[in-house]
């Protein structure tokens, strides 16, 4: 988990959106994330991959993360107008499975907000990697889904991400969340298994990371 302790925007981007899912409550609750359908949250920043080491495990460390003012409903009304910001990132590790596929895993909760707000992507999901011409490497994960999590309920959503990184050291992210329907009442139940099977793929991360280092 990488927390943002300075906000900005990297260099250059790549347009991308994340299949997810969100967060609404009563309106009486200021601060409190309130979504519709169709509420788009657009969040540009700088990450970092390895190009040098074997590309058959890479983890993508995001650096800095904004929301940004073309974000909509909510999402624009809590962190664009709003006080509440993005507040931390957890990594993305990927697998090499053949060639330019790969499998991606999320650190759990993948993204976190100021206002308790908390997204926990659902894993694996399939990544493509590409060549940049002469100048790096793209990652482009195809549509993922997962849930932002509070006690009040969850809508979900979907969409795209992609990060790319320049051999010089420069590297940055784009992702777009888009919800898909109207706000649903989060059972206990399903809280939990949101965050337990996030809590199973981080745990198998982590053992694959310690084995690979004891190599």
């Amino acid at each position: 988990m990488n927390t943002l302790s300075s906000l900005g925007l990297g260099t250059s981007f790549i347009a991308a959106s994340v299949t997810a899912a969100v967060v609404a409550v009563a309106p009486a609750q200021a601060g409190v994330l309130t979504l519709g359908a169709g509420d788009i949250l657009n969040i540009t920043g700088q990450s970092t991959f390895d190009l040098t080491s074997d590309i058959s495990f890479q983890t993508i460390d995001f650096l800095t993360g904004q929301v940004e003012s073309n974000s909509t409903g909510g999402f624009y009304t809590n962190y664009v107008a709003g006080d509440a910001t993005l507040k931390a990132i957890g990594d993305i590790d990927i697998t090499q499975i053949t060639g330019f596929s790969y499998s991606g895993v999320a650190t759990n909760p993948l993204l976190v907000f100021s206002d308790g707000v908390k997204f926990v992507a659902n894993s694996p999901f399939s990544v493509t990697r590409a060549a940049n011409g002469e100048y790096g490497l793209a990652l482009n994960v195809t549509p993922f889904s997962g849930t932002f999590v509070n006690a009040d309920g969850v809508t979900g959503a979907r969409g795209l991400f992609s990060a790319q990184q320049f051999f010089n050291g420069d590297g940055s992210y784009s992702m777009t969340i888009k919800t898909t329907d109207v706000p649903e009442p989060l059972t206990i139940m399903g809280s939990g298994l949101a965050l337990g099977f996030g809590g199973l793929f981080q745990r198998k991360n982590a053992a694959k990371r310690k084995n690979q280092k004891s190599a």
